[in-house]
């Protein structure tokens, strides 16, 4: 994997179909839904090399997800041309997986994973059971939200085998967690992405959201009899 300061061929080629969407005035050609199947599709990939990459910049997946929203939007009005209802329920359902600390934004992707599934059982005429289990997991993360948005900590529900500070719920900390990432990261650029660097991390992250308002405490601490390398 290529170190964070070199720039990829993936996300080189992301940004130049980016620029050109950009810069381009939408008509409902193949050649410009093509364009915007390679920015969704350019969006996730690099998401995920983000995610690869021990200590990467994975502040930058919830920009590259918002991206991705924007282009899938328009492209979802036309999910009867070519394979655009294909890549946009892989795109969807792989972005997902490479947010962190963004579930107001994962909901929004998820909704977006379900009306393409709808689409693809009204095509068909058959009902999909993995449109079950994605509509089952933006039930329980709207849940939370709910309880995070209203103070109601107690009610969150873990999700994984480690417990996680319910603060991770909350708006506040979805609106600058980014940023604090960005700031613990480069705090750490000349530190070995070896054992021991979650333990560097989660400090530099604690006293950036400490300094954007947001008292968070880290996996190590919420989960005291655990060792983490």
């Amino acid at each position: 994997m290529e170190t964070c300061s070199k720039k990829s061929r993936v996300r080189e080629e992301f940004e130049k179909a980016l620029a050109k969407a950009e810069s381009t005035e939408f008509k409902a050609t193949k050649e410009m839904l093509d364009l915007y199947s390679d920015v969704v599709c350019g969006c996730t990939l690099v998401a995920e090399e983000n995610t690869k990459q021990m200590g990467g910049p994975t502040w930058q997946n919830a920009e590259l997800c918002r991206t991705m929203l924007k282009y899938a939007k328009v492209l979802e009005q036309y999910t009867e041309v070519g394979n655009i209802t294909d890549t946009l329920y892989k795109v969807s359902e792989r972005m997902a997986d490479a947010l962190y600390y963004h579930p107001r934004l994962k909901a929004e992707v998820l909704r977006l994973t379900i009306r393409i599934l709808h689409d693809i059982e009204a095509e068909t005429g058959h009902d999909l059971s993995s449109t079950d289990h994605f509509m089952s997991e933006l039930s329980a993360l709207e849940r939370n939200i709910h309880f995070a948005d209203n103070g109601m900590f107690d009610n969150i529900d873990q999700q994984g085998t480690l417990k996680v500070d319910p603060v991770e719920w909350t708006e506040a900390f979805e609106n600058v967690i980014d940023e604090a990432e960005r700031k613990a990261l480069d705090k750490l650029a000349d530190v070995p992405r070896g054992m021991g660097f979650c333990h560097a991390y989660w400090a530099e992250l604690g006293d950036a959201l400490y300094e954007l308002g947001v008292s968070w405490k880290s996996p190590a601490q919420m989960n005291p009899r655990c060792l983490f390398d």
